[in-house]
């Protein structure tokens, strides 16, 4: 997978919001392999040494990794639809993670960026539902529904969540271009 220069600016931005764990020993080891090939692909393409210096720190590349073994899932939104997340995507995917706290910290921002790059980005949100009790999950499929007229995927049981090392009260931001 190929992080264009795009990515990695704006990866590099999010890392600080979605504070990600280190990875354990295998996922390292996959880490280390990402950033080989995110070098490789940088030395090949020709970037100037200046946009070299923008190359993600280890901790985004431990993000990237981690992203390729935990990309696909499928969720259904507010609306009940079943939405499969999956790559090779055409555009670059901005993938949201957040709880209800750390939704309050994405609208002032995505919806400049989706915007401004509309025909070059999908924009994907999951929402952390873990602690919802299943006979309040109607309840709050309705406020959803009332409140984002564009899919929202709910993660009930967190375990999407937890596949990309998301937390709580804080929005997580991946970005990838496949």
């Amino acid at each position: 997978m190929r992080v264009s220069m795009f990515c990695r600016l704006l990866l590099v931005i999010s890392i600080a919001s979605s504070a990600l764990a280190g990875a354990n020993s295998a996922n390292q080891a996959k880490a280390d392999d990402a950033r080989v090939k995110m070098q490789q692909s940088s030395a090949a393409s020709g970037e100037s040494s200046e946009e070299a210096e923008v190359m993600p720190s280890n901790r985004t590349q431990r993000a990237v990794a981690d992203l390729a073994w935990a990309a696909e899932f499928t969720l259904e939104d507010q609306f009940g639809k079943a939405h499969t997340y999956a790559f090779p995507k055409d555009k670059v995917s901005v993938l949201l993670f957040a709880d209800r706290e750390g939704s309050e910290q994405i609208e002032g921002w995505v919806r400049p960026l989706y915007d401004k790059y509309r025909n070059a980005i999908d924009v994907d949100g999951v929402a952390l539902l873990k602690g919802v009790p299943e006979w309040m999950r109607g309840t709050v499929r309705f406020l959803f529904r009332k409140q984002a007229a564009h899919p929202v995927m709910m993660d009930w049981t967190g375990e999407t969540t937890e596949q990309f090392d998301c937390r709580a009260k804080v929005a997580s931001v991946f970005v990838v271009d496949t």
